[in-house]
């Protein structure tokens, strides 16, 4: 039997002991049915993060303008005053040296933008997600990326994205891995308050069943391991 989101996310939940609910981002075409709509303005894309992990809302894609880079990472079509800021910031980064000349164009980003995204904690509502992301201390990040290798040929070939944060989501919605670890660039602590001790894992929607079991896995045996080393340190202190 499937399970559902809401179980999935209780499983991810305990087996990475987090502390933020996993955060369901999915892309909608419409607007969904009974599901608060956000009216306001926001510094930056990933402050939806945050509220996600908190509440269930949607917002239009416009809402998320007011951040240049996250824009562009979505998938946004830059023109006018968003073009006009995002030409203006990268060429302050690359000036600089935060960023070296042509790396922009190498960050991750949509294709195409969608109309409307929802947020939420994952599982309160039967909302396919397009992708969720985790925030959680490198402990956990350790369990989850076991986790997402448990059934490679070649272990821990995990990729671990750049600046900014927010590319992790198109980076696996990309194809080119179903979980991918982002280190957390300056925007993420500063407009989703995140602390120094988080990192983000995304998992893209279509592997998020395959994820969780493997999360229950690794957990198990994580559990055993610890044991197992503090019953070997126990007996090694002891002489």
């Amino acid at each position: 039997m499937t399970s559902t989101f809401a179980e999935l996310a209780a499983d991810i939940t305990a087996g990475l002991n987090l502390e933020i609910s996993p955060i369901q981002i999915s892309y909608l075409d419409s607007e969904p049915l009974d599901v608060a709509r956000f009216n306001g303005a926001v510094p930056a894309g990933c402050t939806f993060w945050g509220m996600g992990a908190e509440k269930e809302f949607y917002a239009q894609i416009s809402a998320h303008e007011n951040c240049e880079i996250g824009a562009f990472v979505l998938g946004i079509t830059p023109s006018g005053e968003l073009l006009k800021r995002l030409t203006g910031t990268l060429g302050w980064m690359e000036e600089k040296g935060y960023l070296g000349m042509g790396e922009a164009e190498k960050i991750p980003h949509g294709s195409r933008a969608p109309p409307f995204i929802y947020y939420g904690p994952l599982g309160i509502r039967n909302i396919p997600p397009t992708a969720v992301a985790i925030l959680c201390s490198p402990q956990s990040a350790m369990v989850a990326l076991e986790a997402a290798s448990i059934h490679r040929t070649h272990p821990f070939e995990i990729p671990v994205t750049g600046r900014p944060a927010c590319s992790v989501i198109p980076f696996v919605l990309a194809g080119k891995a179903k979980v991918a670890m982002s280190l957390g660039c300056a925007g993420f602590r500063t407009f989703v308050d995140a602390a120094a001790d988080k990192v983000v894992i995304a998992v893209r929607g279509d592997a998020l069943h395959e994820f969780a079991a493997a999360v229950r896995q690794i957990a198990g045996i994580n559990g055993e391991v610890h044991r197992l080393d503090l019953e070997k340190r126990k007996e090694f202190d002891r002489r």
